[in-house]
């Protein structure tokens, strides 16, 4: 059974970007900039922990920001 529309869902960054062979991880964020300053929604670098509640049936355009060129993998926990 899914989630009922008038719920919300959390939704957790678990496992950021690794460190990989004695280099710092890389640094991915997630924000939104609707009309206006952009807001953080998600920073893997800032040692805080990463949740965002999302209302269920929400439509919502988010960008993502990496501190450099390679191969990104984080792991999301979504829960209701």
């Amino acid at each position: 059974m899914g989630a009922e529309r008038s719920s919300t869902l959390g939704l957790w960054l678990r496992a950021p970007c690794p460190r990989l062979a004695g280099r710092p991880a890389h640094r991915v964020s997630n924000y939104t900039a609707t009309g206006g300053t952009p807001t953080v929604l998600f920073d893997s670098g800032n040692d805080l922990p990463d949740s965002l509640s999302v209302n269920t049936g929400a439509h919502t355009h988010v960008k993502w920001g990496f501190d450099g060129a390679g191969t990104y993998k984080a792991t999301f926990q979504v829960t209701n």
